[in-house]
């Protein structure tokens, strides 16, 4: 059984996330995440032998209940005896708050850092998303315009709309 290591003030843990835009109808999914309150991209952990692009497509589905289509991001590129894995479309750093109160058994948390590896993905709003996690209060569509109305962590909107232009470019899509 893998036994993560202790949280830390210096600690980074290996995260991944997933912009997911409905281009024709200009939405993106969103996750109401009790930790922070806030909305945010669907998203989590990667676990013990797990590549940061399943961690994003698992976090989707278990946070959701939906898939995607995850957008290609980089060259195309055969190599021969490799597995080409995609590409994240945007890697940073994030601050994680602290979590004093984790729940029976389960150590407070100081604040720390995620490497949070973001990919763009494209879906369909006529699918219904489902909170199917404790930690996701709900999951929903969210137009793109009403993104600076809502209580969405704030680098929200400008992804949002960066992953809107990026799958839209050439597509004849229109703001």
């Amino acid at each position: 059984m893998f036994a993560p290591p202790t949280v830390t003030e210096e600690t980074r843990h290996l995260t991944a996330s997933v912009v997911v835009i409905d281009p024709h109808a200009v939405r993106v999914l969103l996750v109401h995440h009790n930790a922070t309150g806030r909305l945010m991209f669907p998203g989590g952990h990667v676990d013990p032998n797990e590549a940061p692009h399943e961690a994003a497509l698992r976090e989707l589905r278990e946070e959701t209940g939906l898939t995607a289509d995850l957008y290609p991001s980089g060259p195309v590129v055969v190599l021969p005896g490799m597995r080409v894995l995609p590409v994240p479309w945007l890697v940073a750093e994030i601050p994680a708050p602290a979590k004093p109160d984790r729940g029976p058994g389960r150590p407070a948390e100081p604040a720390h850092s995620h490497l949070d590896a973001l990919y763009l993905a494209t879906g369909d709003s006529r699918r219904v998303p489902v909170a199917l996690e404790s930690e996701v209060a709900t999951a929903q569509w969210v137009r793109l315009l009403d993104l600076d109305t809502l209580p969405v962590r704030a680098e929200v909107p400008e992804l949002a709309w960066a992953a809107f232009d990026a799958v839209t470019v050439g597509a004849g899509v229109a703001r």
